[in-house]
């Protein structure tokens, strides 16, 4: 049983998740105007690319490991629209976490569950402000913005 909570966490829960928190921002950043939106999915070489008006979604091989939104606007976003846009994937992430709550309130199916806790997770470690091997935390990149850095 552990291995197929394990299978189902990595193929489904985590993947899903990881775009809800991708889409929080690209969706952000598509209200602020955003001429082009990526959202990659996964790590390694790009298996699957779906272009929808601005959006472009890729999905790499190893799709549970992590994403990436990111958005292009001429004139450039203002500082406050930068931190709008990088708050909203946590956020939403967070918002996901209640919306599966609610529903696994009235189910007893443990999908549910651990979409509830693996959205919660994936929005309250990505406001904690750290750096690791290169890659920032939409909580470190925001801190950067309100010290008035350039990110």
């Amino acid at each position: 049983m552990d291995v197929l909570l394990l299978f189902y966490l990595l193929v489904f829960v985590a993947p899903i998740s990881i775009f809800f928190h991708e889409f929080g921002h690209a969706i952000v950043a598509w209200f602020f105007q955003a001429e082009k939106v990526d959202i990659s999915i996964g790590a390694g070489t790009v298996k699957t690319l779906m272009h929808v008006g601005r959006f472009t979604i890729s999905i790499a091989p190893l799709f549970f490991i992590g994403g990436l939104a990111t958005s292009y606007r001429q004139p450039d976003y203002s500082r406050l629209e930068k931190i709008i846009i990088t708050i909203s994937g946590p956020l939403f992430s967070i918002f996901m976490a209640f919306i599966f709550w609610k529903i696994d309130v009235m189910t007893i199916a443990i999908s549910f569950h651990l979409f509830v806790w693996f959205n919660l997770w994936v929005g309250l470690v990505n406001l904690i402000p750290f750096k690791w091997k290169g890659k920032k935390t939409d909580g470190h990149i925001i801190m950067q913005l309100l010290r008035n850095k350039n990110v």
